[in-house]
């Protein structure tokens, strides 16, 4: 059956028992401005339904190019909106981040990513943007553009959890989510791993429990 996405969108959210701050965290926009989509006064771009279809746990539909959406259905078992928190993050006066690997819990998020991954804020030098107690989603395999947030891992073993600002003539340029310190280029063959940073999350979300 046919529905408009954002019709679709409210009665994902409903049978989920989601709140619209709920996909607003999720995504990484403002209530208001999902507030706006849902109810139609403003039209988002096609990714940001996307992001909102995968929020509320939504696999597999049809968006068709007239906005209206066609749920597919699948006999089975639904995937488990369930991602592992595999460690707490402390942050230092200097950006860096030490990162203590333990299995703490899950949070109760879904993603796409299969390699997707949370860890748990310590400290409150990334403050008011993200607190103590909070939790990072991290997606290793999902593609990042300018201006997203990152968790970047250098060849020297340094953690960091920084906005992109671009990536041109073999270097990155990262900026401070507080904008306690300067912005700061490195050379691409230096840093090891560069990651999304899908969500900031909630204490709520945690589930201190074995799937």
């Amino acid at each position: 059956m046919k529905k408009q996405w954002n019709e679709f969108v409210r009665d994902r959210m409903s049978e989920k028992n989601l709140k619209q701050e709920d996909i607003a965290e999720a995504i990484e926009r403002t209530q208001g401005a999902v507030g706006h989509w849902l109810t139609g006064r403003r039209s988002p771009n096609f990714m940001e339904v996307a992001k909102m279809l995968n929020a509320t746990g939504t696999d597999q539909v049809i968006l068709n190019s007239d906005g209206t959406i066609e749920d597919i259905e699948f006999i089975g078992i639904p995937k488990k909106g369930l991602v592992k928190v595999i460690g707490e993050a402390t942050m230092g006066t200097d950006g860096s981040v030490d990162i203590e690997e333990i299995h703490v819990g899950y949070i109760d998020i879904f993603t796409t990513d299969p390699k997707a991954f949370c860890l748990r804020v310590k400290g409150s030098s990334m403050e008011p943007r993200i607190h103590s107690g909070e939790f990072v989603l991290v997606e290793p395999q999902s593609p990042f553009s300018n201006g997203d947030d990152v968790f970047i891992r250098t060849k020297d073993g340094k953690n960091m959890i920084k906005i992109l600002d671009y990536q041109k003539d073999g270097e990155y340029r990262f900026s401070s989510i507080n904008n306690d310190h300067k912005p700061f280029n490195l050379a691409i063959d230096e840093v090891e791993l560069v990651y999304y940073v899908a969500g900031i999350l909630k204490k709520s979300r945690f589930v201190d429990l074995e799937p």
